[in-house]
């Protein structure tokens, strides 16, 4: 559309104001009488000349037709990769320069604490009862006199007025599930026994009841040793395995465990820091086992060992006293009797420098012997060549 605005005033007759513009290729004519004096005429028409004008801005880039698609920047708004019988409205930035950015702006002049600054809402007006589905909103959190702060929310309705799902504060901190993130990412509304958040899945089984995923489950807070969180893997909806957290007593005091199979505990690590496998009693064990333990290797170090047995200041107890301590006590000197081990277990790293020393001081016992057994062998000998000498002179 173009205008050509033409203006003739006559002192005898009312002045006629010529107003000429095109559109689709046609020459059009407005032809205005206006009764007022000269003043008044070019008050009149410098307001048409403006009208004018905006309208050729409209005519050339915007589009508000009243029952169809409404354009800012094209005649010809578009909806792309959205089907259906649609109607809405398309920003387009026809400059093509870098940065060039079509941009929907909200503003308020309200500056107060906690007050909304605008919201992006879908609605379903023709529903008989909550209308709305959702909305995506900006607030301000602090005084904005000076300065704006403010959060995103995020609202969805379920089957009732839209509430707060999700929101993105002032300082970054993201809330799924409660409006009051106190970390960089905040997941869920504090429920007991529910999944809170999943943090993958597998398409084997995933169609089955909850699926095949590993998820953050919680439990109770009570009651105690019971457990409160859980990062569980389920699969085929069954649970499969999981490492469970659990509370202590009070405040502090907490423990984890590890359950296999259909969620049985296999190991746990309490509040002190033992270990136990196949046990949930580790006592005063840094590892506690209850089964088999199948090594190539194992290594105990021991501050003490049995090399005093060599000492020559070691009183070695005689072959006598030792009889006489079994036939009292029914095991060795400084050896747990099988009540005791029953009782008590036995300290691997002990036990083998009992046994060395035992087998120490049976080594000094033999080597004594052995000793006095040459001492034997070389009198026998020596009685033997007198033996000889005797019978060599009787014969003579």
């Amino acid at each position: 559309m173009g205008f050509n605005i033409t203006i003739e005033f006559f002192e005898t007759t009312t002045p006629i104001i010529y107003v000429n513009y095109t559109t689709r290729s046609v020459l059009r004519t407005i032809n205005l009488r206006i009764k007022e004096d000269k003043m008044k005429y070019m008050k009149y028409t410098l307001l048409l000349a403006l009208i004018g004008l905006i309208n050729i801005a409209k005519a050339q880039t915007n589009s508000f037709p009243p029952n169809n698609s409404a354009g800012i920047g094209t005649q010809n708004p578009q909806f792309y990769y959205h089907g259906g019988d649609n109607l809405g409205m398309e920003i387009f930035n026809v400059k093509t320069s870098s940065n060039s950015q079509a941009h929907l702006v909200l503003s308020t002049g309200a500056t107060a604490n906690i007050g909304s600054v605008g919201t992006l809402s879908w609605m379903t007006p023709n529903s008989t009862g909550n209308k709305g589905v959702a909305y995506i909103g900006a607030w301000t959190r602090t005084d904005a006199t000076t300065n704006a702060s403010g959060d995103l929310v995020f609202a969805t309705a379920n089957a009732s007025t839209p509430t707060v799902k999700m929101r993105i504060a002032a300082a970054g901190n993201v809330a799924i599930g409660n409006e009051d993130p106190r970390a960089l990412l905040d997941v869920t509304t504090p429920l007991t026994n529910t999944t809170t958040s999943v943090l993958g899945r597998l398409p084997e089984g995933n169609s089955v009841d909850g699926g095949t995923y590993l998820g953050v489950q919680t439990y109770n807070s009570s009651p105690v040793s019971g457990i409160s969180f859980a990062l569980e893997h389920k699969f085929y909806g069954s649970l499969n395995s999981a490492i469970n957290f659990h509370r202590g007593g009070n405040i502090n005091g907490g423990f984890i465990s590890f359950s296999t199979s259909t969620g049985i505990e296999r190991m746990r690590i309490d509040a002190l820091g033992n270990v136990g496998i196949g046990t949930t009693v580790t006592s005063d064990c840094k590892l506690a086992v209850e089964g088999t333990i199948g090594a190539r290797k194992i290594r105990v170090t021991q501050a003490a060992w049995a090399d005093f047995v060599f000492d020559k200041n070691y009183q070695l107890p005689s072959l006598q006293e030792i009889k006489n301590y079994i036939a009292a006590n029914k095991h060795l000197p400084d050896v747990p009797s099988a009540t005791e081990v029953a009782k008590d277990g036995q300290d691997l790293g002990e036990m083998n420098r009992i046994l060395l020393q035992k087998v120490e001081e049976l080594t000094l016992h033999l080597i004594n012997e052995h000793d006095r057994n040459e001492k034997m062998q070389a009198q026998i000998d020596a009685l033997q060549r007198e033996m000889k000498s005797v019978k060599k002179a009787d014969n003579k």
